[in-house]
């Protein structure tokens, strides 16, 4: 949007249409800019709406769902790979798993499992029972 001349918005009635797939360039417009069209299936008509929430400042990811209405922030292959991971019994296999996270970008599965190293490598033996 930085692109566009300054003066086309105040020296002109001109409209400025910026058409993207990108997640990451509507992290830098106000919801009050952005409008998303999409085509009506049963019709073929096009319709746009507003967008509600925040843009400015979203993580790409969040942005990606909300208004490309993807099913996770991240791909699918990742999304498989990373759940897995998470389903895994990693006792005995810290060393493994510690390998593993350092290969991993920052994410919500990342920390989990560095929360499941974590327990693993400080767990408390349970006393004895009565």
């Amino acid at each position: 949007v930085d692109m566009i001349d300054p003066d086309c918005s105040t020296t002109t009635d001109a409209n400025v249409l910026v058409a993207t797939h990108t997640s990451i360039a509507l992290t830098d417009a106000f919801a009050a800019e952005v409008s998303v069209i999409q085509r009506n299936t049963e019709d073929g008509l096009s319709r746009s709406h507003e967008v509600r929430g925040g843009l400015f400042g979203t993580d790409p990811g969040e942005v990606a769902m909300a208004l490309f209405g993807a099913d996770s922030s991240i791909g699918s292959r990742s999304l498989e790979a990373l759940e897995r991971l998470l389903k895994t019994d990693w006792q005995g296999r810290e060393d493994e798993l510690e390998a593993i996270i350092n290969l991993l970008g920052s994410s919500f599965h990342r920390a989990e499992l560095r929360a499941e190293l974590y327990r693993l490598r400080n767990q408390v033996d349970a006393p004895p029972s009565a």
